[in-house]
């Protein structure tokens, strides 16, 4: 489901150096979850935790979830802090390093500096993160679809491939259509409301960042929590010994359908 019924798939799929930095942040992010629900080694998840932030800075305010689960625990709470916090703080001065040497600030990581095209600039000009962006994000991250492939430039008779990945972006409920079961899924616990908290501190500066992330298979910048929304729905889901029918037909539809999208997008002469 995570890997081929989201928009993992496109990065996965496509072999586009630019995509890179999701499919590293989503395994690392993966792998950060794997070791919370089995031996919960802190030092560990921090090692992990702070390589996610020197790949995707917006993913690595995830951490605010670990915090959570430790102050909850009275047990070695000031070792454990030690133990998650000190490999992110490496990360974090090695990457202020890294920016001081390159752009001359620790807190520049050159996307001021980025040469673009006028269909970039004038979304940056309004600022590299502003509220201004975020209907235009949530737009392709909700509501966008798949675009219809005419005939010709008159009228609208479809032709074969009949649709085609809008490379602006696509809504989650096309790349992902099984997570819409979170809106029918009732919480169990403060940890599902953690997670939903995670989620949103996440996905703020992604949804007012400037840059859309064209030439895409659906949203690709919400591979830093889209782990985190799996996680919630496998967590309600843990009881039932048996998916649901409905959920395995959103399952296998929605992977199918990415599967033909990705496919009229990276065949198409204009994709790149």
């Amino acid at each position: 489901s995570f890997c081929a019924a989201t928009v993992f798939f496109g990065v996965a799929l496509i072999p586009a150096s630019w995509y890179f930095a999701q499919v590293l942040t989503s395994f690392l992010v993966s792998l950060a979850i794997l070791e919370y629900l089995g031996k919960k080694r802190w030092y560990l998840i921090g090692i992990i935790m702070g390589c996610v932030l020197a790949t995707r800075l917006a993913a690595g305010l995830a951490i605010i979830f670990f915090i959570y689960e430790i102050l909850r625990d009275p047990k070695n709470r000031v070792s454990n802090f030690i133990k998650i916090l000190l490999p992110i703080a490496v990360a974090g001065l090695l990457l202020a390093f890294y920016n001081y040497s390159r752009f001359g600030s620790p807190f520049e990581h050159g996307y001021n500096w980025q040469i673009l095209g006028i269909r970039y600039s004038s979304n940056r000009d309004a600022g590299l993160h502003s509220l201004t962006h975020l209907p235009g994000n949530l737009y392709y991250f909700l509501l966008s679809g798949p675009l219809p492939v005419f005939k010709d430039g008159v009228s609208h008779i479809l032709k074969f491939p009949y649709i085609e990945g809008n490379k602006w972006g696509m809504s989650i409920f096309f790349t992902s259509p099984y997570l819409v079961y979170l809106w029918f899924t009732k919480l169990k616990d403060r940890r599902s409301v953690a997670i939903i908290i995670t989620t949103i501190i996440v996905a703020l500066p992604i949804l007012t960042y400037y840059g859309i992330g064209f030439s895409q298979f659906g949203f690709r910048y919400s591979l830093d929590f889209i782990p985190w929304l799996h996680l919630l729905l496998l967590l309600n889901l843990k009881d039932k010994i048996h998916l649901e029918g409905k959920l395995k037909f959103l399952i296998v539809f929605g992977s199918l359908l990415n599967f033909y999208i990705i496919m009229t997008q990276y065949f198409s002469p204009d994709y790149f």
